[in-house]
């Protein structure tokens, strides 16, 4: 993460005092500010949420003699408060100007989101926030903002399988990159019971395998908890899933902050949730944004680009912790409702070699009508994997179709045969291909419609390996 900034909007940060911070963060911290309504001083965390989010982001692990840290120890890193002190209560702007604006503005390009409305009215609906933060990321187009999914999964029919729809909102946006939980793999400490005696887990989870499976004993495991997708108008949300239950980070020192999923030592806490699976997102995406920077010469990556490159490279997680069989955990291969387009691999997403993967920026993009092409080689035998992402123009609150510019995907092979994406839902399509034959592949994005487009034009990201 050196030469990185990224920042949060959460429960607030430690002390709130730049010279008294959690020993973990403060080498790097750049800033703290109020969010929250009403909130015009403080930005201290009296839950500890905040704090644990920033630990799995930037923590160095002074505390712990470098065992415990967080996945960009060297980046920058701003706090924005969404408290409300006096009532201990998050009262969010719908101004996001005031919620990503002071750490844009400071330097930050990686902005993570562990919040959002957890009501069923509001199950995967486009409504303002979300349509407000498409708005954001498509006039800052640099920037990447990252929303935790939800914590509403639940098994109601009892049918052994997390039942869908239940994305919170803003994760219900098009161009954040919103995260779900997939399990951590750790025996001790934390929360171990088993799902069925977790609180409301009689009626939220009382059939197997989910039952009496525990939280985090499986890493190709989905969390029970995860909120699932689709959307209303059917879009694929979560787009990725990283380890969310039992992580240990840093704890807040304010006298009133909880001690979470339990106590690791007076630094240090457990907890879980797509709260904690975000900021870990958010590590790896500020870790690829400097490997895109650094390895691949692009200059200032797009939000788009660093998104398109975690989905690329994540691990499909099919057929899930269970197995195969009447009630398996994920019913198809990636993409799904469940861990979207997989499970972050930071691994691979800092080791596209130019002479394996083309990486295209494009900040100009194409009209309705045009399209662009690309060509690759491929040797007998080989595979092809092509990921195209876009930050698209907000869509109305409440549309009920949130896509507004269209592009599509195509893989056309040496014979000619055709290999088409074209959904017209997501601002994100993928092809996979293996056993081709020999020869020169075209990929070709084409502009469908694009009524919004700037100049025009909508640009996008696009990632080839071979």
């Amino acid at each position: 993460g050196a030469g990185e900034f990224a920042a949060m909007s959460d429960t607030g940060l430690d002390t709130g005092n730049a010279s008294t911070l959690h020993p973990d963060l403060k080498p790097n911290f750049v800033k703290g500010y109020p969010v929250g309504f009403l909130n015009f001083l403080w930005w201290h965390d009296s839950q500890g949420h905040g704090t644990h989010v920033a630990g799995s982001i930037v923590g160095n692990g002074a505390a712990s003699d470098g065992k415990i840290y967080g996945v960009a120890p060297q980046a920058k890193f701003a706090a924005g408060s969404l408290s409300v002190p006096l009532v201990d209560l998050l009262l969010f702007p719908q101004d996001f100007n005031k919620i990503i604006g002071p750490a844009y503005e400071a330097g930050a390009r990686i902005h993570s989101n562990s919040w959002g409305a957890a009501s069923e009215l509001l199950f995967g609906e486009y409504e303002t926030y979300a349509s407000k933060a498409d708005q954001y990321m498509w006039d800052h187009p640099d920037l990447l903002v990252l929303f935790a999914a939800g914590n509403s999964g639940q098994d109601k029919d009892k049918s052994g399988r997390i039942d869908e729809n239940s994305i919170g909102t803003p994760g219900t946006a098009k161009n954040v990159l919103t995260v779900g939980a997939s399990e951590n793999t750790i025996a001790e400490g934390g929360i171990q019971n088993a799902h069925s005696t977790l609180n409301g887990g009689d009626v939220k989870w009382a059939a197997e395998p989910i039952a009496s499976d525990t939280l985090s004993n499986n890493a190709n495991g989905i969390a029970a908890f995860s909120s699932r997708g689709p959307t209303k108008d059917g879009r694929i949300k979560p787009e990725i899933v990283a380890p969310g239950t039992n992580i240990v980070s840093t704890r807040s020192k304010h006298k009133k902050a909880t001690v979470l999923w339990g106590a690791y030592d007076d630094n240090y806490v457990w907890a879980g949730g797509t709260s904690m699976s975000t900021p870990m997102t958010a590590g790896a995406a500020t870790i690829t944004r400097e490997f895109l920077k650094k390895a691949r010469g692009v200059t200032n990556p797009s939000g788009a680009l660093v998104k398109a490159t975690l989905m690329h490279t994540a691990v499909d997680l099919y057929p899930g912790q269970y197995g195969e069989g009447a009630t398996q955990e994920l019913p198809a291969r990636r993409p799904n409702i469940h861990e979207g387009w997989g499970r972050v691999n930071v691994d691979a997403a800092t080791a596209l070699t130019a002479d394996r993967t083309l990486i295209v920026d494009q900040a100009v993009g194409v009209g309705t009508g045009e399209m662009q092409t690309y060509s690759v080689e491929v040797a007998e035998g080989g595979s092809l994997i092509a990921t195209m992402t876009y930050t698209d123009a907000a869509g109305a609150p409440t549309a009920a179709k949130a896509l507004v510019n269209d592009l599509a995907l195509q893989v056309i092979a040496p014979n000619g045969q055709v290999t088409d994406k074209a959904d017209g839902t997501n601002n994100t399509e993928m092809l996979e291909l293996s056993g081709l034959a020999a020869g020169t592949y075209q990929i070709i994005v084409k502009g469908l419609t694009v009524p919004m487009g700037k100049n025009g034009k909508q640009p996008y990201a696009l990632l080839v390996t071979r």
